[in-house]
């Protein structure tokens, strides 16, 4: 270990310059870290517009979703006749493709007038 810090401090201490293998070296390991860089952007650029194009296809079939029908739903907190409950009124979306996707969103009118 005393010899590997003496040979640091010989070379910090030496007026010479670095050899033209070492400039290499040091060239090469900088190239390498901006072409991993460089893949790396590429490859999250990549991915960022299939993700995009994958949510506007899904935005696209939920938009072209017909009506299925208004209910109502009610949500109990706690158990029992006493626990405070309210009632929410739904319109349920369901796809004629794919009848596992469906979407629910406040009803605008209640649907049981």
């Amino acid at each position: 270990m005393m010899g590997l810090r003496d040979a640091l401090k010989r070379k910090w201490r030496s007026q010479e310059g670095d050899t033209l293998v070492e400039s290499l070296a040091a060239l090469l390991i900088a190239a390498l870290g901006a072409a991993a860089l460089a893949t790396m952007v590429v490859v999250a650029s990549n991915a960022s517009i299939a993700s995009n194009n994958a949510l506007q296809a899904s935005y696209a079939a939920e938009s072209n979703m017909p009506a299925s029908g208004t209910g109502n739903a009610t949500i109990k907190c706690g158990s029992g006749a006493s626990a405070p409950s309210a009632t929410v009124y739904i319109t349920v979306y369901r796809s004629s493709s794919d009848p596992a996707f469906v979407r629910y969103e406040p009803a605008k009118t209640t649907g049981l007038e």
